[in-house]
């Protein structure tokens, strides 16, 4: 997704509260990160995103994991789903609900809400630098300090740190050596990647050849692997660093290390995305039935034209990239919207090498709006 607003329903949050006694370790050690060979893709494991990730799987339903016809939750996912609700009691389940869900309603949002709350708070495995940080939270986030949901935040972290004791600590700390492993041999298969495909200009300047557009500024691939989705990743901006999580981390590094080419078009991109010429085209098509929960969440066309340009621009580069067949490029796309599918046929027939990426786009939507 691009790069969210706080959405009002978060700003919840009140003064430091003591943190209550932790039963199990209070961390599962130093967190490891692994680098490319040439720098520009760093694998970060840590527990500061999965944990309330978690707590989302531990108590939602199976129908809101599901999206393009199946779940996407991996099998990692889906073994941690039934450890917890072995595990977990009704007070937390509903604890959970009441403080990490906002409403007791598990919403496509509440799974961008949290990283986008915890992207300040340092890349940690102690739960008591995430406690920490959300006593303080108001440091980073002082719209919060006026929330009529302050009064909450003592119930917030009591409800992350029972979770942790109860459920997240007893299997989190077993799986993140498991993690650590595969981010060091598929590091060996990202750096064979570059070496082969983007060995002169590199993935983002491969993006920016094709797109007519530069970096603002140096940007690292920061991927914070996430062994619990197939799908479903997002972009935030921690200190000096955008990044985006990574898919399904068992899945082979080649269906993950493109990842990049949507988030990053969010960044590459946005002075297309926010130009008046863009902004005006787009709020003038018609949203259909189809685009109703990107509606929703953008709150304008603006925003759902500016995602579906992102995930057309992806598939473009995959196929100049060699990672998959331009005959079969529509049956990779995560939105099945015809105004999508038909913006990345039109990428593909009309959009070549020193050609503005922006100038493509709008010849499409201009054909769209008449």
């Amino acid at each position: 997704m691009k790069w969210l607003a706080l959405p009002i329903a978060i700003l919840f949050l009140s003064c430091c509260v003591e943190n209550t006694e932790l039963s199990v370790p209070n961390s599962i050690g130093e967190v490891v990160q692994i680098a490319s060979a040439d720098g520009s893709i760093v694998l970060r494991p840590t527990m500061k995103y999965d944990i309330f990730e978690c707590m989302l799987i531990a108590v939602g339903s199976d129908a809101d994991f599901v999206a393009s016809g199946g779940s996407f939750l991996s099998e990692e996912g889906l073994r941690f789903q039934s450890f917890a609700r072995e595990r977990i009691s009704d007070e937390l389940a509903e604890d959970i609900k009441q403080y990490i869900m906002f409403d007791g309603e598990l919403r496509p949002t509440d799974h961008h809400i949290w990283p986008q709350l915890m992207r300040n708070c340092p890349t940690t495995n102690n739960i008591e630098e995430i406690t920490d940080y959300i006593n303080d939270i108001e440091r980073w986030f002082p719209e919060i300090v006026e929330s009529s949901f302050m009064r909450y935040k003592e119930e917030i972290v009591e409800t992350v740190e029972k979770f942790w004791n109860e459920i997240f600590y007893d299997y989190y700390s077993d799986l993140y050596p498991k993690i650590v492993g595969y981010c060091k041999e598929a590091i060996k298969e990202v750096d064979h990647i570059i070496d082969g495909r983007f060995s002169s200009v590199g993935i983002l300047g491969f993006m920016e050849e094709w797109s007519g557009h530069r970096f603002e500024r140096r940007v690292r691939m920061v991927l914070y692997p996430n062994p619990f989705r197939m799908m479903g990743a997002y972009a935030v901006e921690e200190p000096g660093d955008p990044f985006v999580t990574s898919v399904k981390i068992t899945e082979p590094v080649d269906e993950w290390i493109t990842t990049p080419f949507h988030e990053f078009s969010h960044i590459l991109l946005r002075d297309v995305f926010y130009s008046m010429g863009f902004r005006g085209i787009a709020n003038n098509i018609e949203p259909t039935e189809y685009d109703e929960s990107l509606f929703h969440w953008y709150g304008d066309m603006r925003g759902v034209i500016e995602e579906y340009c992102a995930a057309a621009f992806d598939i473009f580069l995959q196929v100049k990239a060699g990672f998959i067949e331009e005959s079969k490029a529509l049956q990779y796309h995560y939105y099945r919207t015809d105004l999508c599918l038909d913006l990345t046929e039109y990428l593909l027939k009309n959009h070549g090498p020193g050609k503005d990426i922006g100038e493509t786009f709008l010849e499409f939507l201009r054909s769209r709006t008449g």
